[in-house]
């Protein structure tokens, strides 16, 4: 029948209908995945493109160092964050000791490597001057001097210079060590501690104490050391101030310590909150001219006070807790520190009266402390921006662009160092061996071995912090004997070297007479 036939055709022909728009519906999903898929990597491609192509229209002559650069605007950050130093050691393993990324809203090139290194270093304020993360920038405001540059941070590094002269430095001796041999005495008392916790809350009220003679109680200690916390913790972050942020916790920190410094600031110039002992403060002022003190240079004031004390916190707590843990792991190196006191007349835990004279006249324990800055140095490296175009290994690195010098890659090289992941302090022996001396004839070797950077831009507060570190090793050499509970912990180099388990430790006080029970180990 004629309705019959019509229909079959019908059908016939809908059904292939069907058939192509099903076919077509498929190749539309293929290519919606293909696309999602490919445009991450093609949003890549033209960013790499882009910066290649502005960076070429500057100088034709370019060659820019192996690497990858990301995403527009945010770079390969996000992946930083996530991976922490890995991030750059996978760089280095694949492209070498130099390299480009794009971190922090900037085009970037870290460089390794003790004539590199030295390049960067002798460069600033010609080729290159110091520069920071957005993000640090805004933390740490323009009157700290990591932020300033030319002939205000030269004027202001030697007035700060004076509260860290040898004479300055003398004074502070009984100071840091009555509140070292307190901590350690608390420790023994809790029997196990959390040495990272602990030592920044040390290395905070130290140094609080020494710059501005804050003296903390209890709930004050906690108060600022969380504060403290809350403001390093952002000093590495995307620089946004919105509820939920990290960088909104530090700039809300930083309100809070700009308001306390501010108002020891006041006490100390009006001798109102006057000490027993002459704080960094002071010896500061003393650099200055009398009608230079205004109310807008204690605002400059407090923010380089913050800047001293947050890298402390940060910087000298992390080299605290390292020498905690390298010691818990190298009982040789612990015995051999002993015998050294004890050749000195410095075991006795009752003998209290350090000087700066007796803790310099110690050189295998300075061989020790030497170690540990090298393997773990505080800083992992340096932020620099470019002034101008220049090489280095034949490559560009471009006028614009921010360049890290690093020091922890530099410090574990394998041509310098040999077994340079091990700890060593023997290696120090080789009379021969100079790294970080001036005494090397080759010009480059100094940059070998730079725990406090290098150059005019070098920590000011390295002499302090050295001079915390001896004494925490004296008195923990001579009052206690520790176990790592557990001695294999991974290691986080971001923002500072530490045991991602904060270092659990258990303790208990030392006796003296097992010093005496066999050989000696170093030769005393």
């Amino acid at each position: 029948m004629k309705w019959k036939k019509d229909y079959d055709t019908a059908v016939a022909s809908s059904d292939g209908e069907e058939t192509v728009e099903s076919d077509l519906s498929d190749c539309v999903e293929i290519w919606v995945v293909v696309i999602c898929l490919a445009l991450p990597d093609a949003i890549k491609c033209t960013w790499h493109f882009v910066i290649i192509i502005i960076t070429a229209t500057r100088d034709k002559s370019f060659s820019l160092p192996p690497g990858t650069l990301g995403y527009p605007f945010i770079g390969e950050t996000l992946e930083f964050l996530r991976k922490g130093s890995n991030f750059y050691k996978l760089r280095q393993e694949k492209y070498g000791n130099i390299f480009k990324t794009h971190i922090f809203g900037c085009p970037t090139i870290r460089v390794i490597g003790a004539e590199n290194v030295r390049k960067i270093l002798h460069g600033e304020n010609s080729i290159v001057m110091q520069s920071w993360p957005k993000s640090t920038k805004l933390l740490l405001g323009s009157g700290a001097m990591t932020q300033t540059s030319g002939e205000i941070h030269r004027s202001q590094r030697k007035q700060v210079l004076h509260a860290f002269s040898m004479h300055a430095l003398a004074e502070y001796v009984p100071i840091i060590q009555s509140d070292i041999r307190k901590q350690i005495e608390t420790w023994l008392e809790k029997g196990t501690f959390l040495g990272y916790n602990e030592c920044r809350e040390m290395t905070m009220s130290i140094s609080s104490k020494v710059l501005l003679g804050f003296d903390f109680d209890v709930e004050e200690k906690q108060r600022y050391n969380k504060m403290f916390l809350d403001f390093t913790a952002a000093l590495m972050t995307i620089p946004i101030n919105v509820p939920g942020f990290g960088f909104h916790k530090g700039m809300k920190a930083r309100e809070g310590l700009l308001a306390g410094i501010k108002g020891q600031l006041k006490k100390l110039s009006s001798k109102e909150g006057q000490k027993s002992f002459k704080t960094a403060f002071e010896y500061y002022l003393d650099a200055l001219d009398e009608e230079e003190i205004t109310m807008d240079t204690l605002d400059t004031i407090a923010e380089g006070a913050l800047d001293l004390i947050a890298n402390g916190f940060s910087t000298t707590s992390s080299a605290l807790t390292n020498l905690i843990m390298i010691l818990g792991k190298h009982e040789n190196v612990l015995q051999n520190v002993r015998e050294e006191l004890y050749t000195h007349g410095l075991l006795d835990p009752k003998n209290v009266d350090l000087t700066l004279n007796s803790l310099k006249d110690l050189p295998y324990s300075s061989k020790v402390l030497k170690e540990l800055l090298r393997l773990y140095p505080p800083a992992g490296a340096s932020f620099r921006k470019c002034l101008q175009t220049f090489e280095l290994e034949g490559y560009t690195i471009p006028a614009g662009w921010t360049v890290m010098y690093s020091i922890r890659e530099t410090h574990r090289n394998p041509n310098v160092y040999d077994d340079a992941e091990e700890f060593r302090p023997d290696r120090w022996d080789d009379s021969s061996f100079h790294p970080g001396t001036l005494t090397s004839e080759s010009p480059t070797d100094k940059f070998n071995f730079i725990p406090f950077g290098g150059g005019c831009r070098s920590c000011v507060g390295s002499e302090f912090a050295k001079l915390s570190l001896r004494i925490f090793l004296l008195e923990l050499a001579r009052s206690c004997d520790w176990t790592l509970l557990n001695k294999d912990a991974e290691m986080r180099f971001i923002p500072v070297p530490h045991a991602v388990d904060s270092l659990p430790v258990q303790i208990r006080r030392w006796d003296h007479c097992s010093l005496f029970s066999r050989a000696p180990i170093y030769g005393f």
